[in-house]
């Protein structure tokens, strides 16, 4: 391993630390005692777009897709930064939007199937939807109550105008029809609330036969799962543009955080690291070639004695080696008393 210092024109920082991690060998560390600078925009939109990516992985996974759309030709190399926050600003929203709906239209499917097997029911019992509700001089109510719990409905009613009749509904549940006259009507409801009655309502322009009111709530509920199926299709298209900026926002964001280990001036970019031996000449080629060779300041070292140099890693793909930046900016320094010896470049 050698030690490395770098000094590069500040407008060739980006590039410079791009063909530095294309090497994927290179261990940078943060022990010149200059102060850095942090684009803390770049990075709080590239954050920002990645937990909006997560929400998206997180809103597909409760969802059952379909159908996968088509995939887009766009190449994500092309993607910016403006594009980037662009896309973010406006797919914040759409995304709001398209959850609500479809949590919205989710729970109204939800609804038209509880009414559809309610409907059965007062069908069976040979009800129709207008027979139950308040009357001029009398009420009917109809729902489930537990079985165990009839004997005590019986003993609430006794002595009022409320009748009931119970017919077989639900596992452990009843099939109860309640009437009465409207002045008993306050006494009753207050009783099947504390007994948990789950009372019967239906919307009020639903048919008042039972079978025709069933085939009415199978068509809204179809003309829902339509929408939900559309919302979902729209919810596909926004994670193929996720998937198509992920790539670039990624690289981003390991730029960026490379960059706040990364020492500069109004002028000058600061690198310094460890870089295998074998690599030292690939490293002075990328970095001459990036930023022209008349503008680049490059000294390499043997270790000194008292250096603890870092153990060579193998790190996969362009960006491995800049997941260490932390675990290396705790190596001892040696440089305490000494300013490297390009510091005089920057002036």
């Amino acid at each position: 391993m050698k030690r490395f210092y770098l000094a590069v024109p500040v407008e060739y920082e980006e590039k410079t630390i791009r063909k530095i991690g294309e090497l994927g060998a290179v261990q940078l560390t943060r022990e010149i005692p200059i102060e850095s600078g942090e684009k803390s925009e770049t990075i709080e939109i590239c954050r920002k777009f990645m937990r909006l990516y997560e929400r998206m992985d997180s809103v597909l996974t409760k969802i059952e897709v379909e159908k996968q759309t088509e995939k887009h030709d766009e190449d994500p190399a092309e993607t910016g930064l403006d594009q980037v926050k662009l896309f973010v600003d406006q797919i914040e929203t759409k995304l709001d939007e398209s959850t609500k709906s479809l949590e919205k239209s989710e729970e109204e499917v939800k609804t038209f199937q509880t009414v559809e097997e309610r409907l059965k029911f007062l069908d069976a019992a040979g009800l129709k939807v207008d027979e139950i509700g308040n009357f001029r001089h009398i009420f009917v109510k109809v729902g489930f109550l537990n079985i165990a719990l009839l004997p005590k409905l019986a003993s609430y009613v006794g002595g009022t105008s409320v009748v009931y009749t119970s017919k077989p509904g639900r596992p452990r549940e009843n099939l109860v029809v309640v009437t009465g006259l409207n002045e008993d009507k306050a006494l009753i409801e207050t009783t099947l609330k504390l007994l948990n009655f789950d009372e019967f309502s239906f919307p009020q322009t639903l048919s008042p036969d039972p079978k025709r009111a069933v085939t009415e709530m199978k068509n809204e509920a179809e003309l829902k799962e339509k929408e939900i199926g559309k919302v979902k299709e729209d919810l596909l298209k926004i994670k193929e543009q996720f998937d198509l900026f992920e790539p670039y926002v990624a690289d981003t964001m390991q730029i960026e955080e490379a960059k706040r280990s990364i020492a500069r001036t109004k002028k000058k970019t600061l690198i310094h690291g460890w870089i295998p031996s074998s690599k030292v000449e690939a490293l002075r080629n990328q970095v001459e070639e990036t930023a022209q060779k008349e503008n680049v300041y490059l000294k390499f070292e043997k270790p000194k004695p008292e250096d603890k140099v870092p153990v060579q890693l193998r790190n996969p793909g362009v960006f491995g080696s800049f997941g260490i930046f932390t675990y290396l900016q705790g190596v001892p320094n040696y440089l305490k008393s000494t300013l490297p010896p390009f510091t005089r470049f920057f002036t």
